[in-house]
């Protein structure tokens, strides 16, 4: 199955483009004093709220060692299954890009080809799905989470990736994105990306996990900006924004249909959604779960019917779950293995040498 792949500006074209103005701060004099801050990273805040919402990050710090708590292994397409991944090599690059990052920071988004329900079902033509991933992500657990969506909801899923610049320093973004908005080039291109598909598709889903909720909540807001210039707002009704462990400090975008889950013990949405309830345009889920990995600890327990709603209405996202395909542990990464071994084996054990040559 073929479908067409929206493309991406370049960095560039990106850079050359005038930015849309962020939204005021309440504190005018931030705009008279710095213009060049305020025009291109403040998001709406006041020395009073950056304060605060700095606080929220070292109220949470204790709860950073829980990231990755409970492992979870038997989840479907658990990140923490080292048996989930194509091959020992592919777990190898992981591992080296939580460490080090080896990319530029804020590196235009990509979008891989999409993902597809392991098994054949009808596929909805009429609805696009997105997928933007959050901190420590390498492009294999991108990969991951796309497949676990795919097989959750049986949709077709597009990735876009947002690139790893490793653990620390994508942890450090998530916190500094609750009072400055960073890399404005790649919300931009998102922004393109969902413009573009409003014109493909007769629903756009946008589905996000941690830091790639910043980057889309400020796309949506682009977005919307732009449409309400063109008299075209109620455009904004086909959109739907459904968010996990967000690192989101606001959501504001009015219009748009947004749901947003989170764990009470996880770090990430400590600092972002779980302590800005007010903030938040949407509906709100809570499970009294820690971790903040999506396939392990927010896509298990949405299947499972964990989230409890903050006010009392049902997910429209739970009535699109769909029963889920088995998840084949093991069988890319043996295969790999048994494709491997005997090259790593001819490298190991010394061969004989040919001594009918002279």
């Amino acid at each position: 199955m073929a479908t067409e792949l929206l493309p991406l500006q370049s960095s560039q074209a990106v850079a050359k483009a005038t930015p849309l103005p962020l939204q005021p701060p309440t504190s005018r004099l931030w705009q008279a004093k710095v213009p060049f801050i305020y025009n291109r990273f403040l998001v709406g805040v006041t020395p009073r709220s950056a304060l605060m919402r700095s606080l929220n990050v070292v109220r949470a710090l204790p709860y950073v060692p829980l990231a990755a708590y409970p492992l979870n292994l038997r989840a479907p397409w658990s990140e923490l299954q080292p048996l989930n991944y194509n091959s020992p090599q592919d777990l190898l690059l992981l591992l080296r890009d939580l460490i080090y990052p080896i990319h530029m920071p804020f590196e235009t988004a990509l979008i891989p080809p999409f993902v597809l329900p392991d098994q054949e079902v009808p596929v909805s033509n009429g609805e696009g799905w997105f997928f933007i991933n959050g901190i420590g992500t390498e492009r294999n657990v991108v990969q991951l989470n796309g497949r676990a969506l795919a097989s959750l909801f049986r949709r077709k899923i597009h990735l876009v990736y947002n690139v790893s610049d490793g653990l620390f320093l994508d942890l450090l973004e998530a916190s500094l994105g609750l009072n400055v908005q960073l890399g404005p080039g790649v919300s931009e291109e998102v922004a393109r990306v969902a413009r573009r598909s409003l014109e493909l598709y007769d629903k756009l889903v946008i589905i996000t996990h941690s830091q790639g909720s910043i980057i889309a909540a400020e796309a949506l807001r682009r977005l919307a900006l732009r449409l309400r210039e063109e008299d075209r707002e109620d455009e904004l009704a086909r959109i739907e924004f459904y968010t996990f462990g967000s690192a989101l400090s606001q959501f504001t975008v009015e219009g748009i249909y947004a749901e947003h889950f989170f764990n009470t013990w996880d770090f990430v949405a400590r600092i972002g959604v779980a302590k800005n309830g007010s903030q938040f345009l949407g509906r709100r889920f809570e499970a009294r779960r820690a971790g903040h990995l999506l396939n392990a600890h927010y896509l298990n327990h949405l299947a499972a019917g964990h989230y409890r709603s903050l006010d009392g209405q049902p997910s429209r996202l739970e009535s699109y779950l769909k029963p889920s395909a088995p998840n084949p542990t093991g069988e890319r990464f043996f295969n790999a293995i048994r494709q491997d071994l005997p090259v790593f084996l001819h490298w190991l054990v010394p061969q004989p040498r040919d001594t009918s040559r002279p």
